[in-house]
C-alpha cells in the first residue's frame, strides 16, 4: 500500500468510528422533580463523524440509568436536534421526545400505544421507540401507561422497547407494522410484558 493509500485507510478509519460524546446539552426533570434525565453527546448532524446522543436517569439524585444510548446518525441521517426538538413529561414518570410539527402536519390523529405491565414486579426503567421516544420509570405491577405518538412517516411503523423490571431481569422487544393502507385509521398497539413473554400487537395490522 503507498504512503497516500495508508493515509487514506487511516482517515477513512477514524471518520467511521463512533465520535467520543461527553458534551452535556440538555438537563430535565419531572414536575414533582422525582426524576432527573441528562442527554450528553452531539444533537446537531456531524460533517464527517458518526455521532450519538446518550442518557444518564436518576432518581431523587441516585442514578438508575447511566450511559445509555439514545440516538445517532453521520452526515446523511437527520439530527436529533430535528427529529426530537421538543420534550414533554406526560406525566411524572413518562418523559416524551418528539416533534411537534409531526403531529399537526398529519391527515389524522396520534398512533396510540397500551403498554401494560402484566407482572408482579416493577419495571424499574424502559425505553420506546418509534416515531418518538419515551422514557418511562417506576411503572407498577398490573398497571398501564398509554402512551401518544406522532403518525407514521412511511409504509412501516416500527416499535421497540427495552428495559429492566425492579428484580434485575433486562428485556427487549421490536416488531414492524404494514401501515400502507391505513393512512387515515388512527393505529393502536398494545405492548404487554407478562412473566413470560412480551408481546407487541395491533388488532388490524401485521407485521411483514
Amino acid at each position: 500500500m503507498t504512503s497516500l493509500g495508508l493515509l487514506f485507510a487511516i482517515l477513512a478509519t477514524t471518520f467511521s468510528c463512533t465520535r467520543p460524546f461527553g458534551n452535556m446539552f440538555l438537563v430535565t426533570s419531572s414536575p414533582l422533580q422525582t426524576y432527573t434525565v441528562k442527554l450528553t453527546g452531539q444533537k446537531e448532524r456531524p460533517r464527517f463523524f458518526t455521532v450519538e446522543v446518550r442518557f444518564d436517569a436518576y432518581r431523587q439524585g441516585s442514578p438508575i440509568w447511566m450511559n445509555q444510548y439514545l440516538h445517532s446518525g453521520d452526515w446523511m441521517d437527520i439530527s436529533f436536534e430535528l427529529a426530537y426538538p421538543d420534550h414533554h413529561w406526560r406525566s411524572e414518570n413518562i418523559l416524551h421526545f418528539y416533534r411537534e410539527e409531526n403531529f399537526r402536519n398529519r391527515d389524522r390523529g396520534p398512533t396510540v400505544a397500551t403498554l401494560i405491565n402484566d407482572t408482579d414486579q416493577v419495571i424499574e426503567y424502559l425505553k420506546l421507540e418509534s416515531e418518538d421516544i419515551f422514557l418511562i420509570f417506576d411503572l407498577h405491577p398490573h398497571s398501564k401507561a398509554v402512551l401518544e405518538i406522532s403518525p407514521p412517516m412511511s409504509d412501516v411503523q416500527g416499535i421497540g422497547i427495552e428495559g429492566k423490571f425492579s428484580n434485575g431481569e433486562t428485556f427487549q422487544k421490536g416488531a414492524g407494522f404494514d401501515v400502507k393502507d391505513k393512512r387515515k385509521v388512527p393505529l393502536t398497539y398494545t405492548i404487554s410484558l407478562n412473566d413470560n413473554d412480551i408481546s407487541i400487537a395491533s388488532s388490524f395490522l401485521y407485521s411483514p
